[in-house]
């Protein structure tokens, strides 16, 4: 299967990027440079094993991406490596040849989830718009049924005619219902 034989390509290669890790943590420098590698190239493989057991296409079309962006900052370090001489060419060539193709493989596969993610969202349907109103009967767009909210409006005699209106702020026209109502 496709997928397996990537799986496994990420977990040799973070395997790789482990064991040269440990060769480098002589130093200041080399620990720092350890644990960038250690931390980027793990992660590429575990974004990669959570987007295979995601649900819908947005989640992953946005772990393979990380997974990727993870992968390609791999590829940065042992590049770095490479040129600081801290490890020998022949050792670390085809590695960094292997993460670039990943890299571009898992880019690929995020380009074609996140085109399935947009169809996907286009076919679902879209929350039915209702026409609702505020307490003062004016229209109150761009709220769905599950976003509207309900309006009361009450005198109590403890605050001698003031309202309180919910959501709403007091308005003079609020202030004007209120006045009309408690008129004798």
């Amino acid at each position: 299967m496709k997928g397996d034989d990537i799986a496994s390509r990420l977990l040799d290669l973070g395997v790789v990027c482990l064991k040269l890790a440990t060769e480098l943590e002589t130093s200041a420098i080399g620990k720092h440079v350890a644990r960038q590698l250690i931390r980027s190239s793990t992660s590429g493989g575990a974004n990669d094993e959570e987007a295979r057991s995601a649900e819908i296409s947005a989640d992953v079309a946005h772990k393979v991406s990380v997974a990727a962006k993870e992968l390609g900052e791999s590829v940065y370090w042992l590049k770095l490596i490479h040129r600081a001489n801290r490890s020998s060419a022949e050792a670390l060539t085809p590695w960094i040849e292997e993460g670039q193709q990943l890299v571009r493989i898992l880019a690929a596969s995020a380009r074609t989830a996140k085109g399935r993610s947009l169809s996907e969202s286009a076919a679902a349907p879209q929350p039915r718009q209702e026409k609702q109103t505020n307490c003062l009967g004016g229209r109150v767009s761009g709220r769905t049924s599950s976003q509207s909210r309900s309006c009361q409006v009450q005198t109590t005699p403890r605050l001698s005619g003031r309202v309180e209106a919910g959501i709403h702020e007091k308005t003079p026209a609020i202030h004007e219902l209120v006045s009309m109502n408690s008129s004798p």
